[in-house]
């Protein structure tokens, strides 16, 4: 398991049997790891994200997911 504070486990990692889009990433569990998951993935600079995504590869829907994620943060910071 990871404990970097540029590399933790991604969402798909941490419950892989989980299909992406259900709702179990909305409520109990799947929900806390994606809060602390966000709250991460914010304090991250734009490089770091790019390594971070080239880390943790998922499904191709996670990957699509993932690159929305860090596209979305980079508007952000502009």
């Amino acid at each position: 398991m990871t404990t970097s504070v540029t590399d933790f486990r991604a969402p798909w990692e941490v419950y892989p049997q989980i299909p992406w889009g259900s709702i179990h990433w909305r409520m109990g569990p799947g929900e806390d790891v994606m809060n602390d998951w966000w709250k991460a993935i914010r304090a991250l600079t734009h490089e770091q994200r790019l390594a971070y995504r080239q880390r943790h590869t998922g499904s191709a829907e996670c990957n699509k997911w993932l690159d929305w994620v860090i596209e979305q943060l980079q508007k952000e910071q502009r």
